[in-house]
């Protein structure tokens, strides 16, 4: 123990210029030290004690006695009141108390050690301090020395464990379910051989079996449990934390950081995205600061996959079939054709943990008294034309929507169509009843639910003899007419007639699942530029003006 200190100073060399000296004062020094920093040679010139001769050395070392906490107490609070006493002669005006505890098997973590002023003089003396603990057993350890040079010690061992992590491990089996305590992690969560507990102020969770061993491998990037474990899709088991969420079932156990957390909660939860089929990964190379797919327990297709990339990052979210829920409203299941739907979302903050805005799709209200505003309140031939363009015989509206059927027209009237099946329904047009995605709900009218996209079947045989026609549960990018039915009511919107129709699902393309898109381009087609949305990964396709208009027909694959 350092009682007195003279220095450091500047020595200078060859030269007997320099003095140190030390006081104190009663007779307490022991033992002098001088030390010259990085100089193989030192001389003394002069070395004077002065002062009283010390009495005479202690023959017994200090008696030391903690009286607080008793060893082997269980105690539920912290910080506690550590007290007790010293007694001996020539006791020094300081102790070191060392409080060793349980600690990670990976940590180098040494036990805490610090002096402890002691109060009183003569022959004995105390020592109270209030000091937190550590979850599980640990032991405090009190030495003392005296002028002589002995040294005498008192230790305790004893067990901090708030009641709500007693009672949590009671309820839930005891040593049979977690087994022997580890370490504590802070002070809140204590870990046992094959489980861990968390107690906050009003409430407990715990965390077992495959959730715990991932857990237990990452949990500097998951911290606490904010849940308990539940059941999940799939027959699988899932549980949240702080900064993301465990998932374990026949595909695996896997972390989800709270990022994705966040989107798959929000886009319609885990029977839309799906559950994770490995860790989450990054690629600085190509600036895709967090990647994460996704498969659908029992169900076919492709996995989901959830990325933040690029600068500034963007959130992407490719799911085939979307939710789901477009395709459940024209009554298409899941299949391995189906198209896949994506949403962005931008991100701020750090690349990989965001924050991002994430907030669902919408659209606008559709069309409020569509009679009255296009149509005068009455039907053709009454004084409106049978269809009337809401902004424009010649501007091009876009709509992007899940495809119900591809069918003929019930009947059509045969004065305003060029070609038709003649008596009794004079059936003319093709029609392609479309449930809009957001945010093309907006284009709706009367009709509330679907889209119309009708075109006279003359127009597009052609095309579809040679490429086929849409199914239902495509995904289908039109761009046409924009009107009002006002043929009969109720007033219904349709897309009539199309300048460009591409419909997508997924294929193969190069021994791989591919998005493959069919464009038509058709006779009506105006030449403005039209962007037509194929495929994720911001794969936007565009047409250029041609003039004058143009028929054209082609396939594209997007991998």
């Amino acid at each position: 123990m350092i009682i007195a200190q003279d220095g450091p100073k500047l020595v200078q060399p060859h030269a007997f210029t320099t003095a140190f000296e030390v006081n104190t004062p009663s007779s307490l020094i022991m033992r002098v030290e001088f030390e010259i920093g990085s100089q193989e040679i030192e001389v003394i010139d002069n070395l004077e004690f002065e002062g009283e001769p010390p009495g005479p050395l202690p023959t017994n070392p200090p008696v030391v006695r903690i009286t607080s906490p008793a060893t082997d107490a269980q105690l539920e609070v912290t910080p506690i009141i550590l007290t007790g006493e010293v007694s001996g002669e020539g006791l020094l005006p300081t102790a070191t108390l060392k409080l060793t505890y349980r600690v990670p098997p990976d940590s180098t973590a040494p036990p805490i050690t610090t002096l402890l002023q002691l109060s009183g003089s003569g022959s004995t003396r105390s020592f109270l301090v209030p000091m937190g603990l550590f979850l599980g057993p640990q032991e405090i350890s009190i030495e003392a020395q005296n002028t002589a040079g002995l040294t005498g010690t008192s230790t305790v061992h004893f067990t901090y464990l708030p009641q709500k992590i007693r009672s949590r491990y009671a309820s839930e089996g005891g040593l049979g379910t977690f087994g022997d305590f580890r370490w504590g992690d802070g002070i809140e969560i204590a870990i046992y051989e094959r489980g861990a507990i968390w107690a906050g102020e009003n409430t407990s969770q715990v965390i077992l079996g495959q959730i715990f061993n991932k857990w237990l491998s990452s949990r500097g990037r998951l911290e606490r449990p904010t849940s308990n474990e539940r059941d999940a899709l799939g027959g699988a088991r899932a549980q949240d934390f702080r900064k993301g969420r465990i998932y374990s079932g026949a595909m695996g156990t896997y972390f989800v950081p709270s990022i994705f957390v966040h989107a798959i909660d929000q886009l319609g939860g885990e029977s839309a995205t799906g559950l994770p089929i490995a860790d989450p990964r990054t690629s600085l190379a190509t600036e895709t600061w967090l990647f994460q797919q996704f498969a659908r327990p029992n169900q076919p297709g492709l996995p989901s996959t959830l990325e933040i990339k690029g600068s500034p990052s963007t959130l992407w979210v490719e799911r085939q079939g979307g939710d789901l829920s477009e395709l459940a409203d024209v009554n298409a299941p899941l299949a391995e054709d189906s198209p896949t739907l994506w949403l962005q979302f931008p991100c701020s903050g750090t690349t990989d943990t965001g924050p991002c805005n994430i907030v669902p799709p919408t659209s606008a209200p559709p069309i409020e008294n569509a009679g009255q505003l296009y149509c005068n309140g009455t039907t053709y031939p009454w004084g409106p034309p049978e269809w009337q363009a809401i902004v424009g015989n010649y501007v091009l509206t876009p709509m992007l929507g899940i495809v119900k059927n591809f069918e003929p027209a019930e009947w059509d009237n045969p004065l305003t169509h060029e070609w038709d099946d003649g008596p009794p329904f004079f059936s003319s047009d093709w029609v392609i009843p479309v449930r809009p995605l957001h945010p093309y709900r907006s284009l709706l009218a009367d009709n509330r639910f679907l889209m119309e996209v009708e075109i006279e079947r003359h127009f597009l045989n052609y095309y579809i003899a040679e490429w086929g026609s849409p199914l239902r549960g495509d995904l289908l990018f039109v761009s046409g007419r924009w009107i009002i039915d006002c043929g009969h009511s109720p007033y219904n919107s349709e897309i009539h007639p199309p300048s460009i129709l591409a419909f997508m699902r997924t294929g193969t393309h190069n021994g791989k699942p591919a998005t493959v898109a069919t464009v038509f381009v058709l006779g009506f087609y105006t030449g403005d530029p039209v962007e037509i949305d194929i495929f994720p990964r911001h794969a936007r396709r565009r047409m250029l003006q041609s003039s004058p208009p143009c028929k054209w027909v082609g396939k594209a694959f997007w991998t």
